[in-house]
């Protein structure tokens, strides 16, 4: 079965595991984070009602949000990504890991992120698809040549440092990547720390690319935006 809108929506109608912390485990301490904003009347711009993880609902639309982004994701880049390993870090429902099995068939594809309910999903997905996908957790991951992280590092405080953390771990010499730091979203902050100084989240995106260029990195995608970026290791 290839992934398409239409069988996202009947694989997430027939799955019948845990969902109802599918989005919550993730956002529980962001989610206190912007309790304490709200307490200090600092930035309520940032607060906004925390969605009903429970409603099965709420997993389809978001589900259906993540397979639009993801497909055109990997659409943009099919043709552009080298590396024969491949490690999609921080990737979620695995959607993404998926089409890039399904777009690159003889490549490593391998899946990383927390346990919990989004990798059991994963997991499940892979194996109702039949595709042969490395499940990897993120403290165990192995090097690679090609690091996708989509939409990861926004939701880190200090970007710049777990970007470092993780190459160390990884050494992949080619990265694709999407950070919209200025988008209001949970999990998202209002200010982020890059290379020991504060900056606000509109400006956080093109500092955080500047901190990779210092770091002997060069984008080499032209794509509208900027969304994603290729980057490779000079």
């Amino acid at each position: 079965m290839k992934i398409t809108k239409e069988s996202v929506s009947n694989l997430l109608h027939e799955y019948t595991g845990e969902f109802h912390d599918i989005f919550a485990m993730f956002y529980k301490m962001t989610d206190d984070w912007y309790e304490r904003l709200d307490k200090l009347h600092a930035f309520p711009q940032y607060s906004f009602p925390v969605a009903d993880y429970s409603s099965k609902e709420y997993l389809w639309v978001a589900a259906e949000c993540f397979y639009n982004v993801s497909c055109d994701y990997v659409d943009l880049i099919s043709d552009r990504v080298v590396g024969n390993r491949i490690i999609d870090y921080g990737a979620g429902l695995g959607l993404t890991t998926a089409m890039l099995k399904q777009q690159f068939p003889d490549r490593t594809i391998m899946y990383s992120n927390l346990s919990g309910s989004q990798s059991e999903f994963a997991k499940w997905l892979f194996d109702r698809l039949d595709l042969e996908i490395d499940i990897i957790e993120n403290q165990s991951v192995p090097d690679c040549d090609t690091l996708v992280a989509i939409e990861l590092f926004e939701h880190f405080r200090n970007p710049s440092k777990e970007f470092d953390n993780i190459i160390g771990r990884l050494y992949p010499w080619e990265i694709v990547l999407s950070t919209p730091f200025k988008f209001r979203a949970h999990g998202h902050f209002p200010y982020y720390w890059i290379d020991q100084t504060l900056y606000r989240n509109d400006a956080a995106e093109e500092k955080f690319k500047q901190a990779l260029r210092n770091r002997g990195w060069t984008e080499t995608s032209d794509f509208l935006h900027g969304r994603p970026s290729i980057w490779r290791n000079a």
